[in-house]
């Protein structure tokens, strides 16, 4: 896809390494790609707690962390020390007025 070549069609979701702390880790696991959480342009501490629930009705949980993320720079510095085996993919978010 895009000239980028995937070693298999499973990736992990974002919001599962919204820190971006386990880039290193995720390609011995076999995924194809991987994703970092929404990143901010500033640190955000996210939603309030709970932000895990229970919805019995449909039998589910509701997730709502909120782009709990250490902000842009932190996470490039992370990330510029990385040779990646495997395409990585973030989504960023102009967050200016960070509510914490």
């Amino acid at each position: 896809m895009a000239g980028i070549s995937f070693a298999n069609p499973i990736g992990l979701a974002a919001g599962f390494d919204y820190q971006a702390q386990l880039t290193g880790v995720l390609p011995a696991l076999s995924f194809g790609f991987q994703t970092i959480g929404t990143i901010t342009n500033q640190a955000y501490e996210g939603n309030p707690k709970p932000r895990l629930g229970r919805l019995p009705k449909s039998k589910s949980l509701m997730v709502n962390k909120g782009f709990k993320n250490p902000g842009i720079k932190e996470v490039i510095k992370k990330l510029q020390r990385n040779d990646f085996e495997i395409p990585l993919v973030s989504v960023l978010d102009n967050l200016t007025q960070p509510k914490m």
